[in-house]
């Protein structure tokens, strides 16, 4: 569904990324995770767009998307949603996704007096998958942060995505919101649409991933199961630096 291959990102002399490759297959929840600064965030620029990559390829289903700008990415299926919750504040919840399956579509880069009502029929879908379809017509500022989340998930649903990339989408959530949003990637996930998210809350990560992916400083050391990857000495290593020797060393850094 997704593959970086060999995907280098330098600026200057210094490589944020530095040869990363790795696949992930239709329907799966796929998973980077790293100490800060290991290159994460630049690796979704790089696929999103927002950062063109310095050498590699990035496929999507077999189409070459490392030179295209964000916008024909995310008409061709792949919607990205960032750590900081984003909206039109002023606008209604309908409208804030009503632009996403506007715009964010095949084609939908027209402006236009009226929505077509297919983009009307896509947004009410999204707000029925993320939990919001009795709440459409608040304004997004009156909106909990746990449902400014599910706003920022339907918009992106609401652009037809089957491959969304999520960064850090755990970030300033209690533990119950953050169970309700494991729920409702599961269930956005159950309807076909893989997912590809960076993440530093392991229970998270070990909760929804198939496969994860570690990296540090822009490279990929370890790939796998989260199970393995986690019991991998490596990783505690990267997280914790050489002197960690205890399983509560590992457990207090969620490892």
């Amino acid at each position: 569904m997704l593959r970086c291959n060999e995907v280098t990102k330098t600026y200057g002399g210094l490589a944020a990324l530095d040869g990363v490759t790795f696949s992930v297959e239709r329907g799966e929840v796929f998973a980077i995770v790293g100490p800060n600064g290991a290159g994460k965030t630049t690796l979704f620029d790089t696929i999103s767009g927002l950062a063109p990559a310095t050498s590699g390829t990035i496929t999507l289903e077999d189409v070459e998307i490392q030179r295209m700008a964000p916008n024909r990415i995310c008409q061709l299926g792949l919607a990205r949603l960032f750590q900081t919750s984003v909206s039109f504040s002023s606008q209604s919840v309908f409208t804030n996704v009503l632009v996403g399956s506007t715009f964010g579509r095949e084609r939908g880069t027209r402006f236009r007096l009226r929505y077509p009502q297919e983009s009307i029929d896509a947004a009410l879908e999204a707000l029925e998958v993320c939990d919001l379809y009795s709440k459409q017509e608040l304004l997004a500022k009156q909106l909990p942060v746990i449902d400014l989340k599910r706003l920022m998930f339907a918009s992106a649903l609401a652009t037809g995505a089957s491959v969304l990339l999520l960064d850090e989408p755990f970030a300033g959530l209690n533990r119950e919101e953050r169970d309700e949003l494991i729920e409702l990637v599961r269930k956005i996930n159950g309807t076909g649409v893989t997912v590809v998210m960076i993440e530093h809350i392991m229970k998270a990560v070990q909760a929804l991933a198939d496969r994860m992916l570690v990296l540090h400083h822009g490279q990929p050391i370890v790939e796998g199961r989260p199970a393995e990857v986690l019991s991998d000495p490596r990783v505690a290593e990267v997280y914790l630096g050489k002197s960690w020797s205890t399983k509560e060393d590992a457990d207090a850094a969620g490892l």
